[in-house]
């Protein structure tokens, strides 16, 4: 290995050194910073949290002048959409069940009955609320 080889290892050697002390002092900041915040902040317990998760959103549509709730989607819905290969159809299910989710009332017979301009203005409203379920159906595309 030549001298400048050795060199020019070496300065790469140092500049790892150098990178990986400023991501462990960015860790300890941040480590530093969690620690406040945990000595400072509530303690929620499980059931807490899901029935908060579990509450209806109410979005405004503007369309039809009302308001509309829908829920939250699982994960266990997130995998069973996932398997449906048309995005029209996935896209149908992600608003049905999210509806249903805010409103019992809400049946897959009536769902399929509902005028597409109807849905497409409550999924629009959804979307306005919910913007990363639009940017996950856009990255697909």
């Amino acid at each position: 290995m030549s001298e400048n080889q050795e060199i020019n290892k070496i300065k790469r050697q140092t500049e790892l050194i150098e990178a990986k002390k400023k991501a462990l002092e960015a860790f300890g900041e941040y480590t530093d910073e969690m620690e406040k915040l945990e000595k400072t902040s509530i303690t929620k317990a499980f059931a807490d949290l899901f029935e908060e998760a579990t509450k209806p959103i109410i979005v405004y549509v503007p369309e039809l002048g009302c308001n509309v709730q829908y829920g939250q989607l699982t994960v266990q819905d997130l995998m069973e959409i996932d398997q449906i290969e048309n995005k029209v159809q996935a896209g149908q299910e992600i608003l049905f069940r999210m509806w249903q989710r805010g409103d019992e009332t809400v049946t897959k017979d009536k769902f399929n009955k509902m005028p597409s301009d109807i849905k497409n203005a409550v999924m629009e409203a959804v979307f306005r609320k919910t913007p990363f379920l639009q940017l996950n159906q856009q990255k697909e595309s």
